[in-house]
């Protein structure tokens, strides 16, 4: 152990000279001194009580060890010899106790930020990379950031309290570096981009501009009991894809679907909500859903989701891990209250191509409505409304007689106004 010692000596003694703190923990101080002659003997004082100590047999100095301290304290300890009849005094600390609690709170690629409780009139080394850090005391627990760290890589940090130098044992803990959040191979992509496929190469780009288009009719929520694909390879790694259903742009659900459908008994589906911002990159873990349960369970698998300008998401997806399970797209939610008066709500939601219906589902009766032939949203108007009052309408939209999980939401009437 490390010896961090403060000595005042007030005078010099002939026969126990080398008075020193000769080792400490949190709740002793051995001290040490020069054994003098034979027939010399000594008083140690301290905290008002005296120790006599006989100067044994043998040769080197003595030891003599004063337990039952108080960790993180400073004492004052006095020796004289009996032969000299004159004294010298030593001030020496135990050590402090370790932090109760060190944790890792944050990690990135290149840095790894940690906590650590407040240990009373101490400061802080952290020693890790062979290398180590003074830290002050601050009030609270402390938080230290370690920055320019490699990517992916193991580092053992030991945290010691110290108080008037001296040193605690220390605790430990590991910290694994992330991978880049952005890699090309070799390459780190800056911030505004991202990895994706030009040409059959990785490069750094714009996912929004460079993604792969999945317009296949067994992702889509009205197939049902079809052939998925059973290829590892079928989503590279590296690449971002943007779904299709028809003509019109999809995305993965974050809500239930049916057993069955997307050419598969079970599906993927989104665990996490997408991202509500341009440009912003949002990573969701991923849920199984089958049995008619949703979320039956969650998978350990992440994909990141990103929402680009035109109101789309580009997906960079995990490999499928079997033929029984598929992702799923649907329509991008569009379904709305585009107005309302006193006995009517006006609804309106984009039409996904022309082989599509809807039907309406409202107080417990079903309206069918036909898609449009002009590349126009479908409007609405449910009328015969009561004034001041919420209500719930559900959308499915319908192929082939098959008919999706649909879309809910609530619209108020207006109120009348009064006469005064």
């Amino acid at each position: 152990m490390d010896l961090w010692l403060v000595v005042c000596a007030l005078a010099v003694l002939s026969n126990a000279e080398g008075f020193v703190p000769f080792s400490q923990n949190e709740t002793s101080i051995t001290l040490q001194w020069d054994r003098g002659n034979s027939n010399d003997s000594f008083v140690l004082q301290f905290n008002g009580t005296e120790t006599n100590i006989s100067a044994l047999d043998g040769d080197g100095p003595i030891n003599y060890t004063v337990s039952s301290l108080t960790a993180g304290t400073k004492y004052t300890f006095t020796l004289l010899s009996r032969s000299s009849l004159t004294r010298v005094n030593v001030t020496a600390a135990t050590a402090p106790q370790n932090v109760e609690v060190f944790s890792l709170i944050e990690k990135t690629d290149r840095s790894v930020t940690l906590q650590w409780s407040k240990v009373k009139s101490a400061s802080y080394v952290l020693q890790y990379n062979q290398g180590w850090k003074n830290i002050s005391a601050s009030d609270g627990p402390i938080t230290y950031t370690v920055s320019s760290l490699s990517a992916n890589t193991t580092y053992t940090f030991t945290l010691f309290s110290v108080f008037e130098n001296a040193r605690s044992s220390g605790v430990q803990l590991q910290a694994l570096t992330y991978q880049p959040y952005f890699s090309c191979g070799q390459t780190f992509c800056p911030p505004d981009q991202d990895c994706v496929i030009i040409n059959g190469t990785a490069q750094c780009g714009e996912a929004c501009q460079h993604y792969t288009e999945l317009n296949d009719n067994w992702l889509s929520e009205y197939n049902i009991n079809g052939n998925s694909y059973c290829s590892g390879s079928y989503y590279s790694p590296e690449g971002w894809y943007r779904m299709f259903v028809g003509q019109t742009s999809a995305q993965i659900p974050e809500t239930f679907v049916q057993d069955s459908r997307c050419s598969s008994y079970s599906h993927l589906q989104m665990k996490q909500p997408h991202p509500t911002q341009y440009n912003q990159i949002v990573t969701s873990y991923l849920c199984i859903s089958y049995g008619g349960s949703w979320c039956s369970y969650t998978s350990s698998d992440t994909i990141k989701v990103k929402l680009c300008y035109g109101d789309y998401y580009v997906y960079k997806l995990q490999t499928l891990p079997g033929c029984n399970t598929a992702y799923c797209a649907v329509p991008k939610h569009s379904f709305r209250a585009a107005g309302q008066d006193e006995t009517s709500i006006t609804l309106r939601w984009n039409k996904v191509n022309n082989s599509v219906s809807f039907v309406l589902l409202f107080n417990g009766t079903e309206t069918n409505i036909s898609a449009p032939a002009a590349d126009d949203s479908v409007t609405y108007t449910v009328s015969s409304l009561t004034a001041a009052t919420k209500y719930t309408f559900t959308l499915f939209s319908v192929i082939d007689n098959v008919r999706s999980s649909g879309i809910s939401i609530d619209a108020v009437t207006g109120m009348y106004n009064e006469l005064i």
